[in-house]
């Protein structure tokens, strides 16, 4: 069974339950007790569907995770692609505005790379 509280010195509600042997204390970031007590039911529902076999968790999701994204796999960020030396220099040199360094800063840094 989950359940709720306001952290003292703060208008914000925390959860509290506990699966496969975890104690989960994790804020809701609301301060309105309706919107709280939505989530934690959401968080009861998904617990119990996965205690009683009609929702499993996906091989690789962090349990926790699943749980407080109501049964459904968390969705993955994209990562940026990090770009190489060389590449990031050019770009550099690219988008460099017209007029905002001066002609002796310019002529002062030349990026030599060896590839």
């Amino acid at each position: 069974m989950a359940s709720i509280q306001r952290v003292k010195n703060s208008p914000n509600y925390t959860i509290r339950f506990r699966y496969q042997g975890r104690n989960v204390h994790r804020s809701l970031g609301a301060d309105d007790r309706r919107i709280a007590a939505g989530i934690c039911s959401r968080v009861e529902e998904t617990i119990r569907l996965l205690e009683n076999g009609r929702l499993e968790i996906p091989f690789g999701v962090d349990p926790i995770e699943f749980i407080f994204s109501d049964g459904k796999p968390p969705k993955k960020s994209v990562r940026a692609q990090s770009l190489g030396l060389p590449q990031f220099f050019t770009t550099y040199r690219e988008k460099l505005p017209v007029g905002s360094k001066e002609d002796s800063t310019l002529y002062g840094e030349p990026f030599t790379l060896s590839t």
